[in-house]
């Protein structure tokens, strides 16, 4: 069940991981700057924010898999019309759209702990982690293939040659959640939803509240580094959209390899210690980053945040989905999960875009890490392990 599951999640994180190098590289080719490709980033994860915890609730309804073919067939059409634009405007707004359509990754984390047992639930979520880091690892690396195919001019064929192939894989990916999915959680149609009714289940269980206080933050400053990398990587070493995309490769490789020992690390010391120490790995990675110049010193600081990230988000996803209340309130637990990881994506790049055009290039690696450190440091002396089931 979990290698099907891996299978649809893999093919719809190329197709995002596709447009990671290629939208900052589509902004300043439709007249954008640093603070535009910050933005961009933003109102995609302001559309996410919104409709996440629905896309979590339908799946309790009508079931993972229909709620997964519906998001990922709109995925693919969101992608082929980024192919098209033409103005910043309309990118823009494509991308807000394509941000209300992305639960897919909310449904898949509510199907693995449906279908694993507490004692593996960190296994069934380091699944899910797995497909983030191949998928990261394959996507940035088709976009840049595919974007040596075109030019520099917009239109279709030329910067937007990327996200045709992007669309062509989420449509996939719909194919695929048809064939292979079957619904682990059973169907409910009269349970209330919302921000009242998740209050509720946060009063109730207050752990849960840490859990999206964590995971906004942690997101924020990944989005801080991934908003702002390009441009960082362009103005210091020349690099263009292809150079980016292939480094992105090489981070989702490491990502892949380090997760691979989640299910051992998380059993010998648990999901908090793995969110802690990740998380420091994680800081200390983004503020040596930028503080030497050769570029090698630059992918180190990566490599030691991207191994950090490899353990923190699978431990924030299984202790998460241990305090989800009954399994068919999973799905909108772990929808509003990623709305937090949502809302930490609306300005975390928004605030590296302006830092990067307005402080200095290296500023939103160091905040980013100061973030990072900032929210381990709280979480560790507020989550109450006790609490825990």
């Amino acid at each position: 069940m979990l290698i099907k599951l891996f299978t649809v999640l893999f093919l719809y994180v190329v197709a995002m991981g596709i447009a990671l190098p290629i939208i900052p590289a589509m902004t300043l080719t439709l007249g954008g700057n640093g603070i535009d490709v910050g933005f961009i980033f933003a109102v995609q994860a302001l559309g996410q924010f919104l409709a996440t915890t629905f896309w979590g609730s339908l799946s309790d309804r009508i079931g993972r898999r229909n709620t997964m073919m519906i998001t990922l067939f709109l995925v693919g059409v969101l992608e082929l019309l980024t192919a098209f634009a033409s103005q910043l405007w309309v990118l823009y707004i494509l991308r807000f759209v394509f941000g209300l359509v992305g639960g897919t990754i909310a449904i898949g984390s509510a199907h693995a702990a449906d279908i694993t047992t507490k004692e593996n639930r960190s296994k069934g979520m380091a699944v899910v982690g797995i497909s983030f880091g191949l998928g990261f690892t394959f996507g940035p690396a088709v976009g840049a293939f595919s974007a040596s195919f075109g030019g520099n001019q917009v239109g279709w064929a030329d910067i937007g040659l990327p996200f045709v192939v992007a669309a062509a894989v989420a449509f996939l990916a719909a194919v695929f959640a048809f064939v292979l999915i079957q619904d682990s959680a059973e169907k409910t149609s009269a349970r209330k939803s919302g921000l009242k009714d998740l209050s509720s289940l946060v009063n109730r269980y207050p752990n849960l509240k840490w859990m999206f206080f964590v995971f906004m933050l942690y997101t924020a400053a990944a989005a801080i580094m991934e908003g702002t990398i390009f441009l960082y990587m362009k103005d210091v070493y020349g690099f263009d959209r292809t150079n980016v995309g292939y480094i992105f490769a090489g981070l989702g490789i490491l990502t892949a390899l380090m997760q691979g020992g989640v299910g051992r690390i998380a059993k010998r010391f648990g999901e908090r210690a793995m969110i802690f120490f990740g998380g420091l790995a994680v800081s200390i990675g983004l503020i040596i980053a930028p503080l030497f110049a050769p570029l090698f010193a630059f992918l180190a600081g990566l490599g030691i945040t991207t191994s950090g990230r490899a353990f923190v988000h699978p431990g924030i996803l299984a202790l998460t989905s241990l305090d989800a209340p009954t399994e068919e309130e999973r799905g909108k637990v772990m929808g509003a999960l990623h709305s937090s990881s949502s809302l930490g994506r609306i300005w975390g790049p928004a605030l590296g875009g302006i830092l990067y055009e307005r402080v200095s290039i290296g500023a939103p690696f160091w905040v980013a890490g100061g973030i990072m450190l900032f929210t381990i440091l709280i979480w560790r002396s507020s989550w109450k392990p006790e609490i825990a089931h």
